[in-house]
C-alpha cells in the first residue's frame, strides 16, 4: 500500500474511539494447549493463589469425607444397601484425589509430609534406593534458591554418594539411635547416616513428586480426579435432596457437599487458569545481570525510545485484570511526532512552563546548585513534581535530563534566532522555533533510530534513502499497515512490538565520570527513579550514552531477547500485585486478545523465526534474538514498528514530511551543515547552553 503524504482530518485526540485496532482482526487471540499448561503448572512452585486453592479444597475435601462418614451412619437402614456402595466409591475417589492434591502442595511449597510418616518411609526404603533417589533427584526449576540448604546438601552427597554407600553397610534404614559401636560403625560412619536421614526427611515431599511425576500424568491426572469427584458429588446431593426428611436443605452435609464442589471447581480452574501460566512465563523471563551489550545502540537509544513512545502514546485507565476491547481504548496523546510532551498546549494555555513575555521554556536548578555551579534540572514545584507537559518524562533522572535537553534545544534554536535577527517575533518566534525543532527530532526518529531498530535495508525500502537521488515525488510503502480515514495505533505496535525496549534496559548506569553504576531502583535517593530534584553532580555526561568522536566508547543498551535485566523483576513502585514488567506485558497481551506471535507471523505471510505459540510480545523478543543476534527487530517486529512509526510521521499535517518530503536538517541550516544528523547531533548543539 502507497499513501505517498496523504492528509487526515485532525481531530482532538480524546475523540479518537478506535484509536487503538488490531491491524490483523479477525486472527484469534493466543491461548495455551492443554499440553502447554501442563507442562508449565509444575513449574509454578510457590505461586500463592495456586497453593491457596489447593490447601482450600484439601480441608474442604478431608471434611465432605468425615461428613459422608456421618450421612452413611444416619441415614435409614433400609436404604443403607442402595447407598453404601456408591458413597464408598465416592470416599475411595475422595482419598485418592487427597493424597493427589498433596503431593502437588508438597512440590509447591517444600511442605507436606506429615512428621509420622518420616520414620515409616526411612524405615522402608532402603539405602540402595534412596542413594539412588538422591544421585538422580531432579531439582525442580526454582528450587536451589529456594531451598538453598536442601541443594547444598544434595551437592555435598552427590559428590560423596559412593563413600557413604560404602561406609554404611545396612540394608535396610533405621533409627539413628539405634546405630552402635556394635554395629561396626564408627564415629564418622554415624555422622554420615545421620546427616543423611535429615537430608531425606527434608527432601521426602520431593521425592514423593518424583514418584508422582513417573506414576501419574500429572496435573492432567489430579485435573481427571477432580471431574469424577465432581461428578460423584453431585451424584451424592443428588441422594441427600433425596432424603430431606433426614436432612432439612441447609443441613451441614449438604452444605458441606456443596462446598467441596464449589472448591473442586476452584482448584481446577486455577490449575488450568491461564494468568498463572504468564506468571510461569515471566519467571523464566527474569534476567540474572550477566547479559550482553548490543554495539549497534548506545543506552542513550533506550530512553530516546521510551521518550518517543510518551510523545505518542498516553492511556492511562487500560486495566490488566480485565479482557480490553481494543475499539474502545482512548489515546490521550496526540498520535504524532508533534512533542506535545515537550511543548504542551503552548505557552497561550500552558503559560507556567514558559517564561513570561518570552518564547522560552523555564528550566530549574539541580538541588545544591549555586552561583558558581549550577547544574540544570526541570523546572518543579514545592514537592520536586516537574512543571512539564507530560508527568512521565519525570519517572526517570534519564528520562527527566533527556525532557530537559529538549527544552534547552529549544531555547538554543529561540536564541539563535534573536542573534542572527532572522525577523520572527512574538508567537511567530515560537512557533518557527518550534517547527524547527520537531522536525529535527523527526528526522533522528526516522533516519536514526528507527534505522537502528529495523536495519537499514528494511527501512529504505520503505522510505526513500535520503543519501541517495530521488525521482519524482517521494512516497512511503507500507506492505502491512492500512487504515481509512485517519492513522491509527495498532495495539499489535503498543502492546507487544514496541514494548521490546523493556528488554534492552540496564540495571545500572554510569551518569558521568564521578557518579557510576546507579540502580534503577535502589535505596530512596540513591538511584534513578524520578520526581524529585536531580542530585547535585548527577547531570548526564552524554558521551557516556552516545558514541561521540575521540570519546571512549559509551554504555550500550543489552540485547533485544527474552531476557529482562533483574531490576525489572520487581518494580517498587508498581500499582497492585504485579511487580514484574514482563507478568505485566504478558497480562497486558491477553487482556487485549493478541494473537500469537507464530498465528500473526503466517497471517502476514512470514516464515515464523521460532516454532511454537508464544505470546506475540514474547516472539518478537525471541525473533530478533534468532534472525539478528539481538542487535534489532526480526522481520515481523521490524515491519510493525516500522510502519506504524512512518504510518504517524507521514499522515501528520505538521511533520517535515507532509509539508516537503524532501527537507533535509543540511537543507534547512539552522543546526548543521552535514548530510548526516544523528541524536548525538541534536545533543551536541544543545547541550552546551549555558541559560
Amino acid at each position: 500500500m502507497d499513501h505517498g503524504n496523504s492528509t487526515i482530518n485532525p481531530t482532538h485526540s480524546k475523540l479518537y474511539q478506535g484509536f487503538y485496532r488490531k491491524m490483523f482482526g479477525n486472527l484469534p487471540p493466543h491461548k495455551f494447549t492443554e499440553e502447554e499448561m501442563i507442562a508449565l503448572m509444575p513449574k509454578m512452585v510457590f505461586d500463592v493463589p495456586l497453593v491457596s486453592a489447593i490447601q482450600r479444597a484439601n480441608e474442604m475435601l478431608a471434611q465432605c469425607k468425615k461428613e459422608l462418614d456421618l450421612f452413611l451412619k444416619t441415614i435409614p437402614s433400609y436404604k443403607l444397601d442402595n447407598l453404601q456402595e456408591r458413597i464408598r466409591g465416592i470416599e475411595a475417589v475422595i482419598q485418592e484425589l487427597l493424597i493427589s492434591i498433596r503431593v502437588i502442595n508438597a512440590y509447591l511449597v517444600e511442605e507436606g509430609a506429615e512428621e509420622t510418616d518420616v520414620p515409616v518411609f526411612l524405615r522402608q526404603g532402603t539405602l540402595k534406593q534412596s542413594l539412588a533417589f538422591i544421585k538422580d533427584f531432579d531439582e525442580p526449576e526454582g528450587f536451589p534458591e529456594a531451598q538453598p540448604e536442601v541443594h547444598e546438601k544434595l551437592t555435598m552427597f552427590r559428590e560423596h554418594i559412593d563413600d557413604i554407600g560404602h561406609a554404611i553397610n545396612h540394608e535396610r534404614f533405621q533409627e539413628t539411635a539405634s546405630l552402635t559401636e556394635d554395629d561396626s560403625t564408627t564415629a564418622g560412619e554415624r555422622t554420615a547416616l545421620e546427616e543423611l536421614v535429615d537430608s531425606l526427611e527434608t527432601l521426602i515431599p520431593f521425592r514423593d513428586v518424583v514418584l508422582f511425576r513417573r506414576e501419574n500424568p500429572g496435573i492432567q491426572g489430579v485435573c481427571e480426579k477432580i471431574v469424577t469427584c465432581q461428578w460423584a458429588l453431585s451424584t451424592i446431593r443428588e441422594y441427600l435432596f433425596d432424603y430431606s426428611r433426614v436432612y432439612a436443605e441447609n443441613a451441614t452435609p449438604r452444605k458441606t457437599v456443596d462446598r467441596a464442589i464449589k472448591y473442586l471447581a476452584s482448584l481446577q480452574a486455577d490449575l488450568f487458569n491461564p494468568t498463572n501460566a504468564y506468571k510461569v512465563l515471566a519467571q523464566e523471563m527474569n534476567g540474572t545481570g550477566g547479559r550482553d551489550d548490543n554495539p549497534n545502540m548506545p543506552a542513550g537509544y533506550t530512553y530516546f525510545g521510551q521518550f518517543v513512545s510518551h510523545d505518542i502514546t498516553f492511556d492511562p485507565i487500560s486495566r490488566l485484570d480485565r479482557q480490553e476491547d481494543p475499539d474502545f481504548l482512548n489515546n490521550y496523546r496526540t498520535p504524532r511526532f508533534d512533542l506535545d510532551s515537550i511543548y504542551g498546549r503552548g505557552p497561550q494555555d500552558q503559560p507556567f512552563m514558559y517564561v513570561p513575555g518570552k518564547p522560552l521554556f523555564i528550566l530549574g536548578k539541580a538541588a545544591g546548585s549555586s552561583r558558581n555551579i549550577s547544574e540544570k534540572d526541570l523546572p518543579r514545584n514545592a514537592f520536586g513534581h516537574a512543571i512539564i507537559g507530560d508527568p512521565r518524562n519525570d519517572v526517570s533522572v534519564i528520562i527527566s535530563q533527556l525532557h530537559l535537553l529538549f527544552l534547552q534545544f529549544h531555547n538554543k534554536v529561540v536564541r539563535a534566532f534573536e542573534e542572527n535577527k532572522k525577523g520572527f517575533k512574538g508567537n511567530d518566534l515560537f512557533t518557527e522555533a518550534q517547527r524547527i525543532v520537531t522536525w529535527h527530532y523527526q528526522w533522528v526518529v526516522v533516519h536514526d533510530y528507527l534505522k537502528r531498530l529495523v536495519g537499514e535495508d528494511m527501512l529504505y525500502q520503505k522510505i526513500p534513502d535520503p543519501q541517495s537521488a530521488i525521482k519524482g515525488k517521494p512516497t512511503i510503502t507500507f506492505e502491512y499497515f492500512n487504515w481509512e480515514d485517519r492513522v491509527y495505533m495498532p495495539i499489535e505496535f503498543s502492546a507487544a512490538a514496541y514494548r521490546f525496549g523493556h528488554s534492552i534496559v540496564r540495571s545500572t548506569y554510569d551518569l558521568n565520570e564521578r557518579v557510576k553504576d546507579v540502580p534503577l531502583f535502589g535505596e530512596k535517593d540513591n538511584d534513578l527513579r524520578g520526581s524529585r530534584s536531580l542530585r547535585r553532580d548527577w547531570s548526564i555526561q552524554w558521551d557516556h550514552f552516545l558514541e561521540f568522536p575521540d570519546k571512549a566508547a559509551p554504555q550500550y543498551a543489552h540485547k533485544i531477547t527474552p531476557k529482562l535485566s533483574p531490576a525489572l523483576n520487581q518494580i517498587p513502585m508498581a500499582r497492585g500485585h504485579i511487580k514484574s514488567v514482563a507478568e505485566a506485558n504478558l497480562l497486558r497481551g491477553a487482556s487485549m486478545g493478541l494473537p500469537a506471535g507464530q498465528t500473526l507471523a503466517r497471517a502476514m505471510g512470514i516464515e515464523p523465526a521460532v516454532a511454537g505459540n508464544d505470546p506475540l510480545w514474547l516472539y518478537i523478543l525471541k525473533e530478533a534474538e534468532k534472525e539478528a543476534d539481538g542487535t534489532r527487530l526480526g522481520t515481523m517486529g521490524g515491519h510493525i514498528v516500522a510502519e506504524v512509526l512512518l504510518g504517524l510521521f507521514a499522515t501528520d499535517p505538521h511533520s517535515y514530511w507532509y509539508a516537503n518530503p524532501r527537507w533535509t536538517p543540511k537543507a534547512e541550516g539552522v543546526i548543521t551543515k552535514n548530510d548526516t544528523f544523528e541524536f548525538k547531533d541534536l545533543v551536541s548543539y544543545a547541550k552546551d547552553l549555558s541559560g
